[in-house]
């Protein structure tokens, strides 16, 4: 699957960061929708509404822990350090207010394509721990 079309198709459609991410796990799964868990997710979108720690970081733990509880501290620290590396160096910062910044064109310009590397990190760290295949296309 590709984990960047298929979270672009869900904040095209209204997701937000936490929600659309989970929205792909569920895919990935190919579990049935539940309307409960992403909203739940939601809660966590735009710095869980006050500029706090980015969705997308929130959200990618949660999809990791949603595929394989037991292995969730592990997949979840190598995210984190992923995350670190790849965006906080960027941005100076983990938190949504810092990494938007001033700008709202900021969404679209860096918002929807750190949460499509997300996607597509969360999908490697399963395939690598052998928690799920790797599906084409």
């Amino acid at each position: 699957m590709d984990a960047k079309k298929a979270v672009k198709r869900h904040l095209m459609r209204g997701s937000c960061c936490s929600e659309a991410l989970i929205r792909f796990g569920l895919e990935l799964l190919q579990e049935d929708e539940d309307e409960r868990l992403t909203s739940a997710a939601s809660a966590l979108c735009n710095g869980m509404f006050s500029g706090g720690v980015c969705g997308g970081l929130t959200g990618g733990c949660l999809l990791l822990g949603m595929v394989d509880r037991s292995a969730a501290p592990e997949l979840c620290q190598e995210f984190c350090e992923w995350f670190e590396v790849t965006f906080a160096s960027q941005y100076a910062s983990i938190h949504c207010r810092d990494i938007l910044g001033e700008d709202p064109w900021n969404k679209i310009e860096r918002c929807q394509p750190m949460i499509m590397e997300i996607a597509d990190k969360c999908q490697e760290l399963l395939v690598e721990h052998g928690l799920i295949e790797e599906v084409e296309g």
